[in-house]
């Protein structure tokens, strides 16, 4: 059963992501299929565990790590860049078990949902970068036509 908390980050990041889908162009669509996939496939991977290690979350939050890594060297998108390091501490939450015996599972939990509260917000941050990016090569490209037009009369 979700909390409150848990329920809060869902509903911002299924904003953030109609926002990206809606308003964002190929890089933020693929980052918006590849959270979408982390949001299904780590609960059918969590029952993966090793003692308190969950191996499944894991290498699914390794792989939205590795997805963001990809789309920061395609494209330059520097919301990307910045939710791969924020995901990049996500997935070393999940080798904390692995580092002490005094680890709680809700410490890591907490962790979690914190990150994943910073990555919501980038979300928000990577739909206005499109849009932005869009209206500026918008208008880019009417004051290139503008000043054609000038330096031909």
């Amino acid at each position: 059963m979700l909390t409150v908390p848990q329920l809060a980050i869902l509903a911002a990041n299924l904003a953030a992501l109609v926002l990206l889908v809606w308003r964002g162009e190929r890089p933020e669509r693929i980052a918006a299929l590849m959270i979408v996939a982390l949001l299904v496939l780590e609960p059918l991977l969590d029952p993966l565990r090793i003692n308190a290690w969950r191996v499944g979350g894991g290498l699914v939050n390794l792989a939205l790590f590795a997805g963001f890594v990809w789309l920061a060297e395609r494209w330059d998108r520097w919301w990307v860049v910045l939710a791969a390091s924020v995901q990049l501490l996500l997935v070393l939450t999940f080798l904390m078990p692995l580092m002490t015996d005094e680890f709680s599972v809700r410490t890591g939990i907490a962790l979690r949902l914190g990150l994943w509260a910073v990555i919501s917000i980038i979300l928000f941050i990577g739909a206005w970068e499109a849009w932005a990016a869009q209206r500026f090569a918008r208008e880019g490209a009417e004051n290139v036509q503008e000043d054609l037009r000038s330096s031909v009369s």
